[in-house]
């Protein structure tokens, strides 16, 4: 299936999915970013607590 851009429906319909896709692909960068993120604190904390623990603190 083409794009017939002289159709006023066709060109919204382009539009919507162009929104909806970029929308959802800023929501899963978003969410990959907060997941990175989670996992380097996490272990961060994991390594000060058993630095601390250790008594080199």
């Amino acid at each position: 299936m083409t794009f017939d851009f002289s159709d006023p429906n066709q060109v919204l319909l382009f539009w919507v999915m162009a929104i909806v896709v970029g929308i959802l692909s800023l929501v899963l960068t978003f969410l990959f970013f907060y997941w990175i993120i989670r996992l380097g604190v996490y272990h961060g904390m994991r390594e000060f607590k058993r630095w601390e623990r250790s008594g080199e603190l």
